[in-house]
């Protein structure tokens, strides 16, 4: 009887753990940098000479694109590890970044997006999002009455 009982609890663990693990830490803020780590080629390939590493940045609306299906760029491209990006438009978002081989300025290959949401693709594990509302418009008109 003992493990009659023990096993749903199994299961409901199993089912509760990943929505506690994917906690995600909204940031508010309109400017910000994203910083990254990156260690070169797949096996530890030294880069040929003449081929670079770019990195691609990318932003996905939390609440209109969940699964990252349709990613917002607007050309943000550095050779840098971080990019400063402004927000112009209200909204939830997650960051990606994506490194891009480039050989005489064309991309021969790239790696996945690494996103802010997945837990694996983080610093310390700690997923992350952008959240950013526009500021109400100034008050005017003021007199005495």
């Amino acid at each position: 009887m003992e493990k009659l009982v023990f096993i749903p609890f199994i299961f409901l663990m199993l089912a509760v753990a990943p929505l506690t693990a994917a906690a995600v830490d909204w940031i508010t803020a309109n400017q910000f940098t994203v910083q990254w780590d990156h260690s070169g080629l797949e096996g530890g390939y030294i880069l040929p000479a003449g081929d670079t590493i770019e990195f691609r940045i990318y932003l996905a609306d939390s609440i209109n694109d969940p699964d990252l299906q349709g990613p917002i760029s607007d050309d943000w491209q550095t050779p840098n590890l971080e990019y400063t990006l402004t927000l112009l438009t209200e909204g939830k978002f997650y960051v990606g970044v994506q490194a891009v081989r480039l050989r005489e300025g064309s991309i021969i290959s790239n790696s996945r997006i690494a996103w802010s949401k997945n837990v694996a693709d983080c610093a310390d594990g700690q997923a992350f999002g952008v959240v950013y509302y526009l500021n109400p418009l100034l008050p005017f008109g003021l007199s005495v009455k």
